[in-house]
């Protein structure tokens, strides 16, 4: 439990952090660096829980055969980390987009209307 809350943390605050902190959206260059940013630290952080988690179920093998099935069924998830871990990078930064850009359009909605 504690590791999916973790993860669902990072992948919540990090995105809104980087996208949302000081980010005027003015500047078109600036926003997709910061996107790009997102996607690769999320991208990053998914492989490297993967690692972790692989070294996990390793170290709590006990026998030549668990760790045989760990080795055999290892690949898939590791290449799917390594090839799709983009992706919800891409949905988070899009997310974390489109909360800033709201938050600055409803600030200047209600400071446009004082």
């Amino acid at each position: 439990m504690n590791l999916l809350l973790s993860q669902v943390t990072v992948l919540v605050l990090l995105p809104l952090l980087v996208m949302g902190c000081g980010n005027r959206h003015r500047s078109a260059l600036s926003t997709a660096l910061r996107f790009l940013l997102v996607v690769i630290l999320v991208w990053v952080y998914l492989i490297l829980a993967r690692i972790h988690l692989s070294d996990a179920q390793v170290a709590a093998a006990r026998s030549i055969e668990e760790l045989q099935v760990i080795y055999d069924g290892d690949g898939a998830k590791n290449a799917l980390a390594a090839v799709f871990g983009w992706v919800p990078g891409a949905f988070a930064a899009t997310l974390a987009w489109g909360c800033s850009r709201m938050r600055r359009w409803f600030s200047s909605w209600l400071g446009a209307k004082t």
